[in-house]
């Protein structure tokens, strides 16, 4: 007679995946600041006695691109899974058993891209003269690139021993699988930006354990 609802013993021998990604790189460094504007010339004009601007003083230039952040190192690799020998005693139905090494960490965000440098200070005004203007901030640097995955986890030997009382088994393998790339890290601010950095390469899947179920 079918039972609805029927819980199904269930053996789990995987190893724990990661809660979270690898932790963020850091921000790329500031640009340089723009370089100063020419200074203004004049001469005095005893007619008129005022000052004559001969050559209006220089905008400050742009500031430099802000930096693209270094790559983060590889995620951590799966965690392993066990060498377990397990006596199930005496069995009847079916019985589910999952096992498998940790899937690969995460990669980590690439770190996001530096600020662009200030802009550069207007040149020196003198009488008679207009105004200059600081230059513009420089563009914001390139986001870095998402940190790789880490690798499936290393293969162990689960060994099982059941005494059979009618018992079916359904084994599944779950994990081992390489940890996903990083997301792309985020362009820095500035007067436009360089955009975003890329996802970062998916890690290695591992090999399954190997697993051996007994009848006694």
């Amino acid at each position: 007679m079918k039972i609805e609802n029927e819980v199904k013993p269930t053996w789990n021998f995987a190893a724990k995946p990661w809660e979270s990604p690898a932790a963020q790189t850091g921000q790329g460094g500031v640009g340089d600041k723009g370089k100063k504007g020419d200074e203004g010339k004049n001469h005095w004009d005893s007619g008129s006695t005022q000052s004559v601007c001969d050559t209006a003083p220089k905008n400050g230039g742009q500031g430099g691109d802000g930096k693209t952040p270094d790559t983060a190192p590889k995620a951590q690799d799966g965690r392993p899974a066990a060498i377990i020998t397990q006596n199930l005693g005496l069995c009847r139905g079916e019985i589910i058993i999952h096992y498998g090494a940790g899937d690969g960490q995460k990669g980590s965000k690439g770190g996001t891209g530096g600020d662009g440098g200030a802009g550069g200070d207007p040149g020196t005004c003198p009488s008679g003269c207009t105004a200059a203007k600081t230059g513009d901030q420089g563009v914001g640097g390139k986001g870095g690139n998402g940190g790789e995955g880490g690798n499936g986890g290393v293969t162990g030997l689960i060994t099982i021993f059941y005494a059979d009382g009618g018992a079916t088994f359904t084994v599944t393998q779950v994990g081992c699988g390489g940890g996903d790339g990083g997301d792309p890290g985020d362009p820095g601010k500035g007067t436009g930006t360089r955009g975003g950095g890329s996802t970062g390469k998916p890690g290695t899947a591992s090999k399954p354990p190997v697993i051996n179920i007994n009848k006694r």
